[in-house]
This record gives C-alpha cells, structure tokens and sequence, in this order.
C-alpha cells in the first residue's frame, strides 16, 4: 500500500551535524524513537564485505593504547567501527 499525504507528513527525519556518528548507542536510539530517518553527512559505513571477528579485534587493539593527543579522532574510529557491526540492520533508518 502507498503512504498517503499524512503519512508522509508525520514522519519526521533529521540531519545529525554534532558530531561525524552518534557517540554511542544510547544517542542512536534515542534518534530511532523520535526520528523515522537520520541522516549523516559524509559518513559512510559497509554494510558487507568484512569480517566482524576481525573487526571486533580492531576495536580491542585501539580501545587497548594508551591515551595520547589524538583520543578524539580515535574514539570517533571506534565509534565507527562499532556502528559499523550495526549498518547493515539499521540501514533504511540510518543514511550513511
């Protein structure tokens, strides 16, 4: 059945502009009860093509050095990498 004009203007979508990726899975699901989309600009995150063994020890190994000058740029890597598990099953709500 197709949406009717109500239907499509109920629904509401957002930009997320603070920051590359939600910073952790609490935000994400605070935007997926309020929003019926989000859309992150400039991200993009593989919904196939890699190994989620392999992925889960990326994320340990960075999680494991030590805190530096670039803890930012690191933590938004892990971030990403943790959503990454996820684009698959979000995709049609998220739009990365």
């Amino acid at each position: 059945m197709a949406d009717t004009g109500i239907e499509q203007a109920l629904k509401l979508e957002a930009i997320y502009f603070s920051a590359p990726i939600p910073r952790n899975l609490a935000v994400l699901t605070v935007l997926g009860a309020v929003f019926d989309k989000v859309y992150f600009p400039g991200v993009h995150l593989p919904t196939e093509g890699f190994d989620v063994s392999e992925l889960d020890k990326e994320i340990a190994r960075l999680e494991g050095l030590p805190r530096g000058g670039r803890d930012y740029d690191r933590a938004l890597l892990i971030g990403a990498l943790k959503l990454t598990k996820h684009a698959k099953t979000l995709d049609g709500f998220l739009r990365i």
